[in-house]
């Protein structure tokens, strides 16, 4: 067995790199949990040339929905474009046998977005960053 470790600085680590720590973690929680009903629930806005003009990527797993990110572009905020990629993530995670749905905003995001749509907060980190707060959503049932 090798011993000759070293600790590897890699602000700029490849996608591959980064997704073999991803699927390490997820292998570990679904051997913990027993949990194995993984499934991705991402849709995404694109104009007539075929660019993403927005999404949201999100997840099944252990009968929830984690929402993990959304975006759209500024010119399509305020436009019903994240009510539809939201909706169509909590249509696919219901599919998925999905109760319940959580996802995480900051402050200047889209907290009053995500509690029209049902989600309540369930936890406030503050002053991150400084002069700011995290927030932690659920909605449940989904």
């Amino acid at each position: 067995m090798t011993t000759n470790f070293r600790l590897s600085a890699e602000p700029e680590a490849s996608p591959k790199d980064e997704q073999l720590l991803r699927d390490r973690v997820a292998q570990w929680n679904v051997d913990v949990t027993g949990h194995r009903d993984y499934a991705p629930a991402t849709f995404f806005i694109r104009d007539e040339d075929g660019t993403i003009r927005g999404g949201v990527l999100s997840y099944v797993w252990g009968r929830r929905l984690h929402v993990d990110i959304l975006w759209i572009d500024e010119d399509l905020r305020g436009s019903g474009w994240g009510t539809k990629l939201i909706e169509a993530a909590h249509t696919e995670g219901r599919s998925k046998g999905a109760i319940a749905a959580y996802l995480d905003t900051f402050d200047w995001q889209a907290r009053p977005f995500y509690e029209r749509l049902g989600y309540k907060v369930v936890a406030e980190v503050t002053e991150v960053p400084e002069g700011h707060a995290r927030f932690y959503m659920l909605k449940s049932p989904l």
